[in-house]
């Protein structure tokens, strides 16, 4: 199983220096992962892919370090504010890929 996401406007960088390299994701989509693989013995995979970077980080969620908190968050990918409970997902431990994508005429990136 996976919990995909694709960020705009966030660099490796800034994701390591200005939120302390963790990756948010509602907890309750983390708490339902984890209880699917579990149940149906897979792992869930976590992959969050930088597009002004081209870079995609992977984590094993099930053993991933997070944190939990109530936050103000965007409601939807069209706006509004929402408190939730969130997953701060610690990424120190990621698998990191760089140059994913496929380029014109079918080179893919080193």
């Amino acid at each position: 199983m996976a919990e995909t996401k694709c960020r705009y406007n966030l660099t490796l960088e800034k994701l390591q220096t200005r939120f302390a390299n963790e990756w948010l994701v509602t907890e309750a989509k983390i708490r339902d992962g984890i209880n699917i693989a579990n149940g149906l013995c897979v792992p869930l995979i976590g992959f969050l892919y930088l597009v002004d970077d081209d870079t995609l980080l992977a984590i094993n969620l099930l053993d991933a370090k997070r944190r939990v908190a109530e936050t103000m968050t965007q409601q939807t990918v069209n706006g509004g504010q929402v408190v939730r409970s969130n997953a701060y997902i610690l990424m120190d431990s990621a698998k990191v890929y760089k140059n994913i994508t496929f380029k014109k005429g079918g080179e893919h990136g080193s």
